[in-house]
């Protein structure tokens, strides 16, 4: 039941689209074209960054493992700041995996919000320049008894001139 009602909802959302608009629908099938080859992009490059992470990531714990059994004989020597340089060392290393891996999300980000954008921008357009007349219409705006109203008081003061406008 977890998975079916989300299923459901996309395909009433997307009924819904392509009933109003049609080309609404197309340039959102352009967009999920675009996304999946930006995350295919995202996927091979983020899963060796991944892997370098991880191996950069195994050093400290052995590290770490070593010295919980061999913490007296590493104080008997005195060789803790051996060993907090050799920690020092494998963290950075550990970073700078982690700062790569971090560098691919901000990447899949931008991307993503890109596509994103310039999908919006000519559905925009389409809105603003009346194109898309049946977003505006089906908008539920109109429908609702309290909003007619409300819009009709507003429209007969501006034809009044007692609102100004902006």
């Amino acid at each position: 039941s977890y998975a079916i009602h989300p299923l459901i909802n996309i395909l009433g959302i997307s009924v819904a689209a392509s009933v109003t608009s049609p080309l609404v629908v197309g340039l959102g099938i352009i967009a999920l074209l675009a996304s999946w080859k930006v995350g295919s992009f995202y996927v091979t490059g983020a899963r060796e960054a991944k892997r370098l992470e991880s191996t950069a990531k195994s050093p400290i714990f052995d590290l770490v493992g070593s010295l919980l059994t061999g913490l007296p004989t590493i104080r008997a020597f005195r060789r803790e700041g051996a060993y907090l340089t050799r920690m020092y060392d494998l963290i950075d290393t550990h970073c700078q995996a982690l700062w790569h891996r971090r560098l691919f999300s901000c990447w899949v980000e931008f991307w993503l919000s890109l596509v994103g954008a310039i999908v919006c921008l000519p559905i925009d357009l389409l809105i603003h320049t009346n194109r898309l007349v049946c977003l505006r219409r089906n908008n539920g705006l109109r429908r609702d008894p309290h909003t007619r109203r409300s819009l009709g008081r507003l429209r007969t003061q501006l034809r009044a001139g007692n609102v100004q406008q902006h």
